[in-house]
């Protein structure tokens, strides 16, 4: 078969298909005789010539073209450009003067020659492949390494998968001939880029559930934030971190009615907390009222900021004429007045007060007895503050946690 008759179609995914070594006999002894046998060699071999510079050019046609596989087909064509190609010139040159059959070592050796060639060809047909992956072997060294590097601070190539990432993107080029490379290595540094930048998110939102500042707020609400933040794609470190700051200050700062519930103060309203003091038969009840609470207690007052003294004060104590509004306890003694005496929490007994007046006036008691009354009444406010207190402390060392 000549292989010139292959020229046709010779591409098949991409790369040329495998040339056929020549293959025929020249005759012994030739004589002119033989002119016709030998012409037909000669174009066998020419033809062959054509064959292998058109799979030359196939090859490098084809992408892409790696310096490996272009170093062989510059050697290859060296070689077939200009030894084979002045051997058959001077060959045609015999042709003409008839003098074909007076050099058959020539032929042969030219046979021998270009069957030589053919089979650099189909080798060199044959490693483009191999060319190609070894070439984009260390390419893809090149870019895991790039990779790693632009990789943010505490962020691995493993934590984003990067060997799993790298195979895959071996598998998929490699099978496709290397062709859109250029593309496929935008579009892998890229999704590592974004991959990096998602764990780095990560990082710096699951850092603030141990941050020293954020264990002051409650576990449950730290982690439910942080925990809703690493599901929201969306939501930056500095986001959840500001998330976390407005939740301690929710926490730092409790409103009225947890106050209430914690310090056990009831939840609004009037209403009285019964005590089991009393004074000469009269029974001791401390009060509490709504009104009681100062303006800063409903989400003014910081636990953190502040001492307990000073927390104390700031939810109860009111300022001047308003001292009848604090927290007070009251000696269960109806004067004819139908008021009864009363010892506020900050403000005592206020001056010239009718009920305490009325006790001395009307029922006779002597000014050492009524103080006894109010001292009695101060004692059960002060067994109630020390309580208040003791309840402060706990959420102050706590950082309000179980307010």
């Amino acid at each position: 078969m000549q292989p010139g008759s292959r020229l046709a179609g010779r591409m098949q995914n991409g790369l040329a298909m495998k040339l056929s070594k020549i293959s025929v006999n020249v005759p012994r002894k030739p004589s002119k005789a033989d002119k016709s046998a030998l012409e037909r060699i000669l174009k066998t071999l020419l033809d062959t010539q054509k064959a292998i510079g058109a799979a030359l050019d196939e090859i490098k046609a084809s992408e892409p073209l790696v310096p490996a596989t272009v170093d062989k087909i510059q050697k290859q064509r060296k070689i077939t450009d200009r030894s084979r190609a002045a051997e058959l010139k001077d060959l045609e040159k015999s042709a003409k003067r008839g003098e074909l059959h007076t050099n058959p070592a020539k032929l042969e050796r030219l046979i021998k020659d270009l069957n030589a060639d053919i089979a650099k060809i189909n080798d060199i047909e044959g490693s483009v492949h191999n060319d190609r992956d070894l070439y984009f072997g260390q390419e893809l060294d090149a870019i895991a390494d790039e990779i790693e590097r632009n990789l943010p601070k505490g962020v691995s190539g493993a934590r984003i998968g990067l060997p799993g990432l790298i195979q895959r993107f071996t598998r998929k080029n490699s099978k496709a001939g290397w062709k859109n490379f250029s593309k496929e290595r935008k579009a892998l540094i890229e999704a590592c880029r974004d991959l990096g930048a998602e764990e780095d998110r990560k990082n710096g939102i699951s850092a603030l559930a141990s941050d020293r500042e954020m264990l002051k707020l409650k576990y449950k609400t730290r982690h439910k934030i942080v925990e809703a933040g690493l599901k929201d794609k969306k939501k930056t470190p500095a986001a959840v971190r500001k998330e976390l700051e407005d939740a301690f200050a929710e926490q730092d700062k409790p409103s009225k009615a947890r106050w209430a519930g914690f310090l056990q103060l009831g939840a609004g309203g009037s209403y009285t907390l019964q005590q089991s003091g009393a004074f000469r038969g009269a029974k001791i009840h401390l009060t509490m009222s709504k009104d009681s609470w100062t303006s800063a207690a409903d989400g003014g007052v910081s636990i953190k900021d502040n001492s307990v003294q000073q927390i104390f004060e700031k939810l109860l104590k009111q300022s001047g004429a308003n001292g009848w509004k604090e927290l007070h306890a009251t000696l269960e003694v109806r004067l004819p007045c139908g008021k009864n005496p009363h010892v506020f929490l900050f403000a005592g007994v206020p001056p010239r007060n009718q009920a305490w007046t009325e006790l001395e006036s009307q029922t006779g008691w002597s000014a050492k007895l009524a103080a006894d009354a109010q001292a009695a009444m101060r004692g059960e406010l002060d067994k109630l503050a020390t309580a208040l207190k003791k309840k402060i402390k706990e959420a102050k060392d706590q950082h309000g946690a179980p307010v």
